[in-house]
This record gives structure tokens, sequence and C-alpha cells, in this order.
């Protein structure tokens, strides 16, 4: 499963460049000092799946053996076509441990 105990969260106004752009996922993972594995990105709207795949295709053209996995957050409210393309919806906050696990 994804479920792990490094987490990073960040701030918009800390980088140039805006959702959809991976920029401040990337950072993330460099802060981490992680480079390869499995990641999780939670997002409540269609821009955070967006998101979540340009920073998938951004590891693959840097060659690094990373898989980010979009987790839709249902509970943001956004309609549930919005989040058709994640790889996994989780119903409320207590769904993820769960659902991590199993991914």
């Amino acid at each position: 499963g994804l479920v792990g105990s490094e987490m990073c969260i960040r701030d918009s106004v800390d980088f140039a460049r805006q959702k959809p752009d991976p920029a401040a996922f990337l950072a993330c993972l460099d802060r981490l000092g992680l480079r390869e594995g499995r990641f999780a990105y939670i997002g409540d709207h269609a821009g955070d799946i967006a998101f979540g795949r340009n920073a998938q295709a951004a590891l693959r053209a840097m060659g690094r053996a990373a898989e980010v996995v979009c987790v839709a957050a249902a509970w943001g409210g956004a309609p549930s076509v919005d989040l058709a393309a994640a790889d996994a919806v989780a119903a409320r906050p207590a769904d993820l441990p769960d659902l991590l696990a199993d991914l």
C-alpha cells in the first residue's frame, strides 16, 4: 500500500507556477529526499487530478522510477464527474488510511 510516514504540505504561494504545473509536488519529493517510489496526491477537484498526472509525467521525463496515484477527496464538494479520472475516490477523510493501504 501507500501508507507511510512521510508527508509534505506546501502552499501555492511558495511557487511562481501554479497547479496544474507539478513544481510544488516535485519540490515536496525533493524536500523529503524521495526520488523513486509510489506517491499519493489527494485533491478535491479535477485540477488536482491533472496536477497529479502532470507530476507523473514530469517524473517520467526526469527518468525517475516513480508513480503518482491520484486520490479524489469526494467530501470537497466537486461533482463526481470531475473526480472520475482519479485512481481512487475517498468519500470521507476517515476512508483514506484503508484506501491508501489497498493501492
